[in-house]
């Protein structure tokens, strides 16, 4: 039927076909793994304001944040500089027996606030920092006509 010369060249499209699914496989799969890789720093490189405003836009009253105990300094970006000396004071103060609370002003936002709640890890050198809006509580017990 076929003759040798139309065998290989039968054989050399099909090796030739099965190596460019292979390379299309390869770049495909390279940009999956830049992508992901991509993300993965975005989501690394979003800070304690970024994570409390996505958690107000969602919707939530309340954000979470994993803090390494030597970078705090990740939460200052909150607050102004002298409630962030005041609650450092605190921190580094803390015994860590129990969750330690604090409430501050949040910079720049309308006058909102936040109760912020540590709540120790002992094992991998980090805090919970649990950020909860709490403006309107504040605002009903400072209204002269709350109920």
């Amino acid at each position: 039927m076929f003759g040798l010369f139309e065998m290989k060249y039968m054989n050399i499209c099909l090796v030739a076909g099965v190596i460019l699914e292979l390379i299309a496989l390869v770049a495909i799969l390279n940009l999956y793994i830049n992508i992901r890789r991509r993300e993965r720093r975005q989501k690394n490189r979003e800070d304690g304001a970024g994570l409390y405003d996505r958690a107000v836009c969602a919707g939530t009253d309340e954000a979470h944040m994993l803090v390494r105990r030597e970078d705090i300094s990740a939460v200052s970006q909150l607050m102004d500089q002298k409630v962030y000396r005041q609650l450092r004071k605190k921190y580094e103060g803390w015994d860590r027996q129990e969750n330690l609370e604090f409430d501050a002003r949040v910079a720049g936002r309308d006058g909102r606030w936040l109760r912020i709640i540590v709540v120790p890890d002992g094992t991998d050198g980090c805090d919970l920092f649990i950020f909860r809006d709490i403006t309107e509580d504040r605002g009903r017990l400072e209204s002269p006509y709350s109920l």
